[in-house]
């Protein structure tokens, strides 16, 4: 079984329009399903021999969580470990260029799962960040239009006068 550290190819074909699926190419008999919305597909105009994948750039946060969705929890745990040791070794006696890029890659990987698992939640709490901070922008300016009105009304001769 090959891991996502490893340096297996793997081949994405497309199936059926709503059903894309990733093959390993070392183990043809293993076949991953991955979620990606149909929309995100389409054919390029003019092509009949084969079907091209067209992404919508700001869809590739979507498709790269959908894959890394895949990983199971004990490919997860053995990066964690890999990271673990690294570090230790980093810290003790210090890295080989080689230990250095495995390093580097197995952050990598541990970044895309968690992004994978964590990164809707994290997404949706950024909205709201976003949301209460331009709500925030437009109260400082209701009440600097506010404190320009009462003082320009305050700041009128005879302005206290008129009861």
């Amino acid at each position: 079984m090959a891991s996502l550290t490893d340096n297996t190819a793997v081949d994405f074909t497309q199936v059926t329009e709503s059903e894309p699926r990733a093959t390993d190419t070392e183990n043809e008999t293993s076949t991953v399903r991955a979620e990606i919305p149909k929309k995100l597909l389409a054919t390029e105009a003019g092509t009949t021999s084969e079907m091209e994948v067209i992404v919508d750039p700001s869809s590739v946060k979507l498709i790269a969580r959908s894959i890394a969705e895949l990983t199971r929890d004990e490919e997860y745990k053995l990066l964690l470990e890999q990271k673990r040791t690294l570090l230790k070794k980093k810290y003790s006696e210090g890295l080989t260029k080689k230990d250095e890029l495995a390093l580097q890659l197995t952050i990598w990987n541990i970044d895309r799962i968690e992004d994978a698992r964590y990164g809707k939640n994290l997404d949706a709490l950024e909205a709201i960040v976003k949301a209460h901070e331009a709500a925030a922008v437009k109260v400082a300016r209701t009440v600097e239009n506010f404190d320009r009105l009462i003082r320009s009304r305050t700041s009128r001769p005879g302005a206290h006068s008129r009861r």
